[in-house]
Formats: structure tokens, sequence, C-alpha cells
């Protein structure tokens, strides 16, 4: 995770993801303290791109090879 911030348009939080080691694949984000009803993946200026299944305190987010990933938790 390279970043967790207030989202600058709205209510929501933002989460920023790397993968530095090249192995890719699903990273499950779990944040026992926070209660989300959606995550949405945006681009690097928090415009949506897609949405992604969220349950109650945690999301998962596919995640390429030595890429990068932000996500919009609400």
């Amino acid at each position: 995770m390279t970043a967790f911030k207030r989202a600058e348009a709205d209510d929501g939080w933002i989460v920023r993801l790397l993968d530095l080691d090249g192995t890719g694949g699903p990273v499950q984000l779990s944040f026992p303290a926070f209660t989300f009803t959606s995550a949405t993946r945006t681009n690097l200026v928090e415009e949506p791109e897609g949405t992604l299944d969220v349950s109650e305190h945690a999301v998962t987010v596919p995640l390429d090879k030595r890429g990068m990933a932000t996500v919009r938790l609400k």
C-alpha cells in the first residue's frame, strides 16, 4: 500500500497499491475498523474505471505484475 487518504471529490477513502516484487494477482484489503458499502477502481486522478466486489470490511483488488491500482472505498 502506497497511500490511504480521503478522496478529493467525496466522502470516500482512496487506497493506492503497487506491486513491487512482480507477483501480481488478487490483493485482499481488510479494514476491521471501517464499514464499506462500495469499492470502485479509479485512475490516478480518482475518475471511476469499474466496480469491485466489497464485503463489509474488505475488498479484493486485482493487481497486475509490476502494476498499480487505485481504489475508492465508501
